[in-house]
C-alpha cells in the first residue's frame, strides 16, 4: 500500500508542519512529492485544485483518507497468513482463560 502524508500548514512553515492526515497517492500526490517548498509557495493555487476535484470527484486529484495508521504499517501480509494469527491468538485465549476464570 502506498501512501502520502499531509498536513495542515501556514504559507511560512515547512511542509507538513505536522501530520493531521494520510492519503493514498495518487496522480496530484505523486506531482506533489517532496516539492515541500513548491507545495508552500503554492498553497492557493493548490488548495482550488483539489476543491475543483472534490466538486468533480476526480480521484486522480482528490485525497483519499487512509487515517494516521497507515504509518504504522510495516508489511503486507497474505490474508490467509493474517485469519491463521487471529485463530491461533483466539485458541490460545480460550484455553487459557477459562482455567484463569474458575481459579478464582
Amino acid at each position: 500500500m502506498s501512501g502520502a502524508s499531509s498536513g495542515i500548514f501556514t504559507a511560512d512553515s515547512a511542509f507538513p508542519l505536522d501530520v493531521r492526515d494520510r492519503v493514498l497517492s495518487n496522480e496530484f500526490t505523486q506531482q506533489w512529492h517532496e516539492r515541500d517548498a513548491e507545495v508552500v509557495r503554492n498553497r492557493a493555487d493548490i488548495q482550488q485544485q483539489i476543491a475543483a476535484g472534490t466538486e468533480a470527484r476526480d480521484i486522480s486529484v482528490v485525497p483519499a483518507r487512509a487515517g494516521n495508521t497507515l504509518g504504522l504499517l510495516s508489511s503486507i501480509e497474505p490474508a490467509g497468513a493474517i485469519l491463521r494469527r487471529i485463530i491461533e491468538e483466539a485458541e490460545a485465549i480460550l484455553t487459557k482463560r477459562p482455567s484463569e476464570l474458575l481459579s478464582r
